[in-house]
């Protein structure tokens, strides 16, 4: 960055409009579009050091942003119905064969490198089943295993304090 870029104050201008427009048009080909996906950093801010997401986060701010400026509701149907978490994970549990089948698919996918579905998985098994240390065990370690993954300061000690309370 030039020294006059760096004096001259950085003024963001959102392509509103153009955003609108095609949010539009995808809606109406039926896309689904999680906003954390579309929205990054330009160019020149996403090359810079000091603006990586080692205290905020691009993602973190977009949904922030999103709760506070639009509120809860995503557009989403469905979400205006949601059953309960224990009602989630039973329904979870009767569609994938039972709370055995989930521990075994939460077991395979952290060993392939998928902390993320072990966990949602383990959850689910350990909504039904609290005190299974088990599961506790395997959501303690995809818990572990997705903190130590995460670069953003205000998020990355979320997992290991959950991993303190299921362990």
């Amino acid at each position: 960055m030039s020294p006059e870029e760096r004096a001259t104050p950085v003024r963001f201008v959102a392509p509103t409009r153009t955003f609108v427009e095609e949010r539009i048009e995808l809606e109406i080909a039926g896309v689904q579009l999680e906003l954390v996906d579309y929205v990054t950093l330009p160019e020149r801010f996403a090359s810079l050091d000091y603006l990586a997401d080692y205290y905020g986060s691009v993602w973190g701010t977009v949904r922030q942003i999103y709760a506070q400026e639009l509120g809860w509701f995503d557009g989403d149907p469905l979400n205006l119905h949601r059953e309960g978490p224990v009602e989630q994970s039973q329904r979870m549990a009767d569609w994938l064969g039972g709370v055995g089948r989930m521990m075994e698919l939460a077991r395979d996918a952290m060993a392939n490198g998928d902390a993320l579905g072990a966990d949602q998985l383990a959850q689910h098994v350990t909504r039904l089943r609290p005190d299974d240390p088990t599961s506790n065990r395997l959501m303690a370690d995809a818990l572990d295993a997705l903190g130590e993954n995460t670069l953003n300061t205000p998020a990355r000690p979320q997992a290991p304090i959950c991993f303190v309370v299921v362990s």
